[in-house]
């Protein structure tokens, strides 16, 4: 797992915005970056395949919690994607940080697949713009977003893969957001 400070954080060097502090009962990091308020909003990170296996299938997920008084974060125009290299892997994904305020039941999920012990759950937008992802639960207690998904090459080929996370249309003020990190993990 990429922590919260390797990752790429817009206005996360100014308390104003966010401050980095200690999780000791749950995460497995010294520091994690919690979000006190900003209206831009964009989390990057990056992982060169050399640390990973080659020829698999990984997924790149977003670690974070929110707090009791998180506020802005179920904007649809938050966006998803994950880049190896020079080249789009996989389009860009609508996603919301906020945790889906509907019942994820069979009947109502649009899609609902089972993603190496993760369910990921993805529902139509009303205004018919498109699947929207939305967090699960993790065992841990934090919460977790499927970013995107990639495939590395069977060869020793180094390139960068470049995982994104951002709302910077509907500018909005969002709160009580903390990150851990972004995870890559193979994904079956």
């Amino acid at each position: 797992m990429l922590s919260a400070s390797v990752l790429e954080i817009a206005w996360v060097g100014v308390d104003l915005y966010w401050t980095k502090r200690s999780d000791p009962d749950s995460s497995r990091f010294s520091k994690v970056a919690e979000l006190v308020a900003v209206c831009l909003f964009h989390i990057h990170g990056i992982i060169s395949t050399k640390e990973l296996s080659p020829g698999t299938h990984y997924a790149a997920y977003l670690v974070f919690k929110l707090t009791h008084h998180a506020s802005g974060l179920n904007s649809p125009c938050q966006r998803s994607r994950v880049d190896i290299g020079e080249q789009l892997v996989r389009s860009a994904h609508r996603v919301s940080l906020h945790p889906c305020n509907r019942a994820c039941s069979a009947g109502n999920d649009q899609m609902s697949m089972m993603n190496g012990g993760t369910k990921l759950h993805e529902h139509e937008d009303e205004e018919g713009g498109g699947a929207i992802r939305y967090p699960c639960p993790r065992t841990d207690g934090w919460l977790e977003l499927e970013m995107g998904d990639f495939h590395t090459s069977t060869s020793v080929d180094d390139a960068d893969v470049y995982m994104e996370l951002r709302e910077s249309e509907e500018l909005q003020w969002k709160k009580g957001l903390i990150i851990e990190g972004i995870e890559i993990r193979p994904k079956n």
